[in-house]
């Protein structure tokens, strides 16, 4: 009798558990132990038998391979997964009943094994008696699933990994991401949509580690929410311009995906569309977007290049937040606002120019933009808000713009490189440790005023200019 599930802890004894489903009786057990020569099973039931195993078998590609080793046995988790079973007598595949009539030969006690129902496909339990007094289990999995994931939308995976989706209309959105046919089976190697179906269903893929690619038709025109959420090996994904619309976190956590070429008429995107896909390094925007969605690539952290189009009047929260690698990119003259930590650890940029259009710096929007060197600000611009361009070590030149009037907590926060600043008449509100570990070596010229005026906190090391060191030049 071939055994599953090992975890000894008798001296004498290297492996034993419960079988279950052995017996006439559905859900009987036999407990079973191996003894340390590892040749002989003793399974006890209503009377204990012993059986000398002269060898272990085990399927491979449909074949039976014979093993020596214990180390070459399934887990008790795979084999305690299928439903269905094939039966053979000396290699030669028989029904069930002329398989129990030879096992009763064999041995009286025995009848087949049953095994439980799975969530992800089932396995197939190959029995195999011989005509002498060895009979040996071996296993195989039929990953074959099929049924519908939509009114009018069918579904099957064959044994290579490849599922086929087909029929007409939309796909089922599953609010519940573990409701999906689909959800964390890692059979799934290749997807493949056929001409017909609208659309992919919200929570779809969720969790399907083990797929590569994706195959989408032109009759798809819209992506809902988390449908590709943590497919960790997909490397690449091409929408083709039929698809209008792309749900939040759609690619959430795909850390394989390296090229990423975005529908031209996808205008309605979600949040975090890329969140987290560590390894993309292309990627496209279409060419007319009105809105950068917020943490569209954040966390993108090999993205090198992206053109944000010209058409682009808002760019959100953290659309490109912490993309490392992210090279120096020109903002659309068009544009008039950037949301909170748009570019915070930009860590590649060197240069930028901040558009006529934008007349607030909002927070965190360059902090730990470690190589940035020089900022271009326009004179409209009237607020730099908290943390705004804290710890870009890098920043040697800025001017600061003269309609200015608020400078926020920690706006220049670790700013050391820069030499001087010039902080202009209008300027009436510089909240706490603004320049926060400037050093003696730093400047700041106060225009038009001798002291500092109501709006500038001043409670001691909370003030405007707490923790600085820097040399101040009142009434510059």
């Amino acid at each position: 009798i071939k055994i599953f599930g090992f975890d000894g802890s008798k001296a004498n004894v290297i492996y034993e558990g419960n079988v279950t489903g052995y017996g006439a009786e559905p859900g009987s057990h036999i407990h079973y132990y191996v003894d340390t020569d590892m040749n002989t099973v003793l399974l006890t039931r209503k009377n204990p038998q012993t059986f000398t195993i002269e060898e272990w078998s085990k399927l491979e590609n449909g074949e039976f391979k014979i093993v020596k080793s214990f180390s070459d046995m399934p887990d008790s988790n795979d084999i305690n997964a299928g439903i269905d079973q094939a039966f053979r007598i000396d290699g030669k595949t028989v029904s069930k009943e002329q398989f129990n009539m030879e096992l009763q030969n064999i041995r009286d006690k025995w009848t087949d094994i049953q095994l439980s129902d799975t969530t992800y496909g089932k396995a197939v339990s190959v029995i195999e008696a011989t005509k002498n007094t060895l009979i040996t289990l071996g296993y195989k999995f039929d990953n074959t699933i099929s049924g519908n994931c939509g009114n009018d939308v069918s579904y099957n995976l064959d044994n290579n990994g490849v599922l086929t989706i087909s029929g007409n209309g939309g796909m089922t959105d599953y609010n519940r991401y573990y409701e999906s046919p689909f959800f964390g089976n890692q059979n799934v190697k290749k997807v493949i949509i056929e001409n017909g179906v609208t659309s992919i269903g919200k929570n779809l893929f969720n969790s399907c580690h083990e797929l590569t690619s994706i195959d989408i038709p032109d009759s798809v025109t819209s992506i809902s929410s988390n449908a590709f959420w943590d497919c960790t090996s997909l490397k690449s994904i091409i929408m083709p311009d039929s698809i209008t619309t792309i749900g939040d976190s759609v690619f959430n956590n795909c850390t394989s995906l390296e090229k990423a070429k975005v529908s031209e008429s996808a205008l309605n995107m979600g949040l975090f569309v890329f969140y987290k896909c560590s390894n993309l390094k292309e990627a496209s925007l279409p060419s007319q977007l009105k809105s950068v969605p917020s943490r569209i690539f954040s966390d993108c952290s090999s993205l090198q290049n992206i053109s944000i189009p010209d058409t682009v009047t808002n760019i959100g929260d953290g659309a490109f937040y912490y993309c490392e690698s992210l090279q120096d990119i020109t903002l659309p003259s068009g544009l008039y606002s950037i949301g909170e930590e748009a570019f915070e650890g930009c860590k590649s940029f060197t240069t930028m120019v901040i558009p006529s259009g934008v007349t607030y710096i909002n927070k965190e929007l360059f902090w730990s933009c470690d190589n940035l060197k020089n900022v271009t600000l326009h004179n409209d611009i009237t607020t730099i808000d908290d943390s705004a361009f804290g710890y870009c070590k890098s920043l040697t030149n800025i001017q600061l713009p003269s309609k200015l009037t608020k400078i926020g907590m920690s706006a220049f926060s670790n700013c050391t490189g820069i030499i001087s600043i010039r902080i202009p008449v209008s300027v009436s509100t510089i909240e706490r440790n603004a320049f926060n570990a400037w050093t003696p070596d730093q400047t700041i010229y106060v225009e038009g005023k001798n002291y500092a005026p109501a709006g500038w906190e001043d409670t001691g090391y909370f003030s405007w200019n707490g923790y600085c060191n820097a040399k101040l030049v009142w009434n510059a």
